[in-house]
């Protein structure tokens, strides 16, 4: 009896030991993944540490895509350092210093680079309408931004726009709320434009929101009336000024009947209004082009009663 009852405790302690030496070994790892966590974390924190103090440190700062602003003139502008720190740059910040200062700078892309470097990407505007201001012009963007002021000569390819006011607005700027429809008119003419490869135009009058007149080669008064279907306004004048206008001829061109094909042209020398169909045939004075509904009179005494929309 005793004998078993010493082999029972032998066994008791032998058990205890083993448990007591699977929670020491327990705790031992528990330790070790504790202290190889910790290191992880300090080696993080320290390579952190030395991204935003010693690592990636600014070599270079390129510009492109603008020949208005010299590349180290707009450098200079992001106030971006040699040694700055390339993880720590703020683009937002640096787009919205470009953008306020330089008029012609359209858009900004900023970059980071290895080796450390930071690449300012410009898209620049260009001046697609001159605005007469005194003895002066003003140039602005499709978009109604002001690019630049007190410009003496229109530069070339970029028509004179008579009917919007860039009073008050400086560089960098954009055309006031009540400019926008009129705005609105001379993009969608500049998009027809774009669109037919339609170009030579020297003005544009949009006083007259019914009915836009342009001025083409400094020879041709076409009259477009509203801005719709401007594209096919143009292909329509495109077609009469090709077949049916000799290239020392000036007039008004009256495409506002484009709907029934009939342009109307009226010689600046005098002469008879001649009447064009779109397909090339021209009518007789007084005569209606094939398809229309309604007779008009295109004489020179009647002109002012013919459709104009």
């Amino acid at each position: 009896m005793a004998q078993r009852g010493n082999a029972g405790q032998s066994r008791a302690r032998a058990k205890a030991q083993a448990e007591n030496s699977r929670r020491r070994k327990k705790r031992r790892r528990g330790r070790r993944t504790l202290h190889f966590t910790a290191l992880i974390l300090f080696l993080i924190a320290a390579g952190a540490v030395l991204s935003f103090t010693v690592f990636f440190k600014i070599e270079e700062v390129r510009v492109v895509g603008t020949d208005k602003y010299s590349p180290d003139e707009v450098a200079a502008a992001t106030g971006i350092q040699k040694e700055d720190n390339l993880l720590r740059i703020d683009k937002a910040a640096i787009t919205e210093k470009l953008l306020g200062k330089y008029p012609y700078i359209e858009s900004v892309e900023i970059r980071r680079k290895l080796p450390p470097a930071v690449e300012v990407i410009i898209t620049q505007a260009q001046p697609e309408a001159a605005i007469p201001q005194g003895d002066q012009v003003v140039l602005i963007n499709r978009e109604g931004k002001v690019l630049e002021r007190g410009i003496l000569l229109v530069p070339d390819n970029i028509p004179l726009v008579k009917g919007i006011s860039v009073t008050g607005v400086a560089p960098g700027g954009y055309l006031k709320e009540e400019e926008t429809e009129k705005l609105g008119m001379l993009r969608y003419l500049l998009e027809a434009m774009d669109e037919t490869g339609f170009h030579d135009i020297t003005n544009v009058d949009l006083t007259d929101t019914l009915n836009m007149r342009v001025m083409y080669e400094n020879r041709i008064q076409l009259e477009l009336g509203t801005e719709a279907e401007l594209a096919y306004k143009l292909l329509a004048v495109m077609y009469v000024l090709e077949n049916n206008i000799g290239p020392d001829e000036s007039g008004t061109l009256d495409v506002t009947g484009y709907k029934k094909s009939r342009v109307l042209f009226k010689p600046s020398l005098g002469g008879a209004q001649q009447n064009f169909s779109t397909d090339g045939q021209q009518s007789a004075a007084g005569e209606q082009p094939a398809g229309a509904d309604e007779a008009e009179d295109v004489s020179s005494e009647a002109a002012e009663d013919s459709e104009v929309q």
